[in-house]
């Protein structure tokens, strides 16, 4: 009985030093979580409304900030430092599965995930692509490093995972092999090996490395959860926790088009921004159509003097080809963040309906 008292005792001990450390590096709650909002996701094949309530999620250690639905879950781990993981992932799968989360996890689990300091080890097996290249695209408001992120696919084209590299990453506590990684649910999931003729051969045999073989994945994603991961990433941040950020609506205002308005081609937009908003008079704006893939970019220019705490009109016009059908797209405003420091980038995105008429 004894022993068994001590064993609890160390136990519950053992647990009160993690949430310690947790507590330490994180602020999980009382961050203006946004209030509930109502989705349109597709399940089945229809889109239906479903409404989530949203809470925020801070690790000033790692300089993460973003929101993320209740019924989701946050876990650090830090136990290897070497390897510090910080996975958020949805709680129906908090049974029968180890945690922290890797890359090579079983199918059905959807996360969002941090490695600041990297694995060191091969990404999953399957096709790949670039992420400019992807249909299916993802509303990330930071920059990122083309040559290295990359997109996983099914045999059908439908992308599954995410392998972000920030261009810019916090210097302290981050590596140059840090990453984040996206992982989709996907159902009836099936994982093959052809040979270069095409035959189909048993995956214990299957040598992409010094043969000819490829590795190939079949199964449907999960769009439910898919766009789930869209938002929070819409809400992610690297943060300098030694100033206060910010609200967007003090640092850049577009003047002449508003939330939902209908845009037309060629896209003239005019506003302000203060002047640290600027670097040299420029900075960076983006058109993305509805599965947030680019397909106009220009500069934005000072209409004046820049180099002030004041507000600075600018103007920029984008010219793009559109398809015959209205849809949905986004204008991205980026801050011009010439320090090398992620924390300062920050950025600011309108959305809009592009008109195909």
């Amino acid at each position: 009985m004894r022993k068994y008292l001590m064993l609890v005792i160390g136990l519950l001990h053992i647990y009160a030093c993690d949430v310690a450390t947790q507590q330490t590096n994180s602020e999980q709650s009382g961050l203006n979580a946004p209030d509930s909002q109502t989705l349109k996701l597709s399940e089945g094949g229809q889109v239906v409304d479903r409404t989530y309530d949203w809470q925020s999620y801070k690790n000033n250690h790692y300089r993460i900030s973003v929101e993320y639905p209740e019924q989701w879950r946050v876990i650090e781990s830090t136990q290897n430092p070497d390897i510090p993981v910080i996975n958020i992932y949805s709680k129906e799968f908090d049974n029968g599965f180890k945690l922290p989360l890797m890359i090579h996890e079983d199918a059905r689990v959807s996360h969002l995930s941090f490695y600041p300091k990297g694995l060191g080890v091969d990404g999953p097996a399957g096709a790949t692509i670039s992420l400019s290249d992807a249909e299916n695209n993802l509303p990330i408001p930071f920059q990122l490093d083309s040559s290295e992120t990359k997109a996983y696919q099914l045999n059908d084209g439908e992308v599954w995972g995410y392998y972000l590299k920030p261009e810019k990453m916090p210097k302290k506590n981050w590596t140059a092999d840090g990453f984040i990684f996206v992982q989709v649910q996907i159902s009836d999931h099936q994982l093959k090996c052809f040979d270069k003729s095409g035959r189909e051969k048993p995956i214990n045999q299957c040598n992409t490395l010094g043969g000819n073989d490829r590795m190939v994945r079949y199964g449907k994603v999960d769009e439910g959860d898919l766009q789930l991961i869209k938002q929070m990433l819409r809400t992610l941040k690297f943060v300098d926790t030694g100033k206060p950020v910010k609200p967007l609506a003090d640092l850049i205002k577009v003047e002449n088009i508003s939330k939902n308005d209908t845009v037309r081609p060629p896209v003239v937009i005019k506003g302000k921004a203060r002047g640290p908003w600027f670097f040299e008079g420029q900075f960076p704006v983006e058109v993305a159509n509805a599965n947030h893939k680019t397909i106009a970019k220009d500069i934005a220019k000072a209409e004046g003097k820049w180099m002030t705490s004041e507000w600075v009109n600018f103007e920029v016009t984008l010219d793009f080809a559109v398809n015959t059908e209205s849809q949905q797209g986004y204008i991205t405003l980026r801050r011009s963040n010439a320090s090398g420091k992620a924390e300062l980038d920050r950025s600011f995105t309108l959305p809009v309906i592009i008109d195909g008429q």
